[in-house]
């Protein structure tokens, strides 16, 4: 389908989905793609199937918390929310939970490099707090933004997207320091 018909690309990943619903990856595209639409309810429908599995598959993992995130910034009061997280943040740079709050904000508005900046600042704080739920949501992240992978002949090395690589080498260096 052309990717410049979003309702051909719907159809295609529906049926894909429909065609092998044990195929995460096809699930993961089709969920995805209902994500970046604003299209919640579906998104949580076609996930739902693969749920059972979110302890095995990392990537419906991915799509959970980022359905958990919008979720999250849903219960918040909007623009008001995101000030009163900057706020206790000023305040004190080690609250961790409002920088985690502010993370899932951005996350719900596919603000994808600004969350992932959040998440490495309580890295770099406390790598540990509340069993690495900020290295779990940073790759999170990582696996909804990274481009689904180019065919290439044999021999050759796939490309690399260039914001997915320097995130994966700044969570590194944080996580191994």
């Amino acid at each position: 389908p052309a990717a410049d018909d979003p309702a051909a690309v719907h159809e295609a990943l529906q049926q894909a989905v429909l065609q092998k619903p044990d195929d995460d990856d096809a699930r993961f595209a089709y969920v995805k793609f209902l994500l970046e639409a604003g299209q919640l309810a579906e998104a949580k429908a076609a996930l739902e199937p693969a749920l059972p599995r979110v302890s095995l598959v990392r990537r419906i993992d991915s799509l959970q918390r980022w359905i958990a995130a919008i979720d999250f910034a849903a219960q918040q009061d909007g623009a008001n929310a995101a000030a009163g997280f900057d706020a206790k943040i000023a305040a004190n740079k080690r609250d961790f939970d409002a920088r985690f709050g502010k993370a899932q904000l951005l996350i719900a508005t596919q603000a994808w490099t600004d969350a992932m900046d959040e998440l490495l600042e309580i890295l770099m704080r406390d790598k540990a707090r509340s069993e690495e739920l900020a290295r779990k949501t940073f790759i999170a992240v990582l696996d909804i933004i990274e481009p689904a992978p180019v065919k290439v002949a044999d021999g050759q090395i796939p490309p690399v997207d260039p914001v997915v690589a320097t995130y994966r080498r700044r969570l590194s260096s944080v996580v191994l320091s």
